[in-house]
């Protein structure tokens, strides 16, 4: 088959435009996977940047064990606080959650799994039972109620999964939205809007209130003074 000048001259140009079409696409998936594999990376490590307790000494406990201010939390550990004790846990001088009275937490591979009492959280994935909150830079409460746990959302949007029963369809929760799942993630609530009494007594809560640091992007959460202390 032969092709007159005017075919050859128009599909060099078009070959070429098509390869580096390619060449581009390539390149903007390759820098795509490189920065989502970088964010999609599990905290490994956590430090308790402030310990909010009176006395505040042996009232929280790195698996079993009481530790102070500055101890660090790696993958598979449990953080636990007593009675009267909170905590914030810090990441790169960045406070990304909260532990409050009577509460624990296990720094999972994949999530922070709530073990018991209430987490505030700020841009990580969360866990409670077997359920996942996955999000971008939002804030929200975790809360784990005998069989049951509850989801808050103060900033931003959260996606709520079971990834054990993909028969349960993901749950999309905006900014003062909530849902209560049983920890088994067979049983799903409807979402809720929380009213602003309610979201007016989250924000005066002891996740709150008495720390020094601030949590993570803080200021977008409507309504709330800063920082308290």
């Amino acid at each position: 088959m032969t092709f007159s000048l005017h075919q050859r001259v128009f599909q060099f140009p078009f070959r070429c435009t098509l390869q580096l079409g390619m060449v581009g696409v390539g390149s903007t998936l390759a820098i795509a996977a490189m920065y989502f594999s970088w964010a999609s990376q599990p905290v490994r490590q956590l430090t308790i940047n402030e310990i909010i307790a009176k006395p505040d000494k042996n009232v929280v406990l790195v698996d079993e064990k009481p530790v102070q201010s500055g101890a660090q939390v790696t993958a598979g550990q449990q953080v636990m606080t007593l009675e009267n004790a909170k905590i914030g846990l810090e990441q790169a001088d960045r406070v990304l959650a909260r532990l409050g009275h009577e509460s624990s937490l296990i720094l999972d591979n994949d999530c922070l799994q709530l073990s018991a009492g209430s987490a505030l959280i700020s841009g990580l994935p969360g866990c409670v039972g077997a359920t996942v909150v996955q999000n971008d830079g939002a804030i929200y409460l975790l809360n784990r109620l005998g069989t049951v746990g509850e989801i808050k959302v103060l900033a931003g949007q959260v996606t709520v999964s079971v990834p054990s029963n993909p028969s349960i369809q993901s749950i999309f929760l905006s900014e003062n939205q909530k849902v209560t799942i049983s920890l088994t993630g067979d049983e799903v609530g409807p979402v809720r809007l929380m009213l602003p009494n309610e979201v007016a007594g989250l924000l005066s809560s002891e996740l709150f209130q008495g720390f020094q640091r601030p949590i993570s992007n803080q200021t977008a959460i409507a309504g709330l003074s800063q920082p308290n202390i």
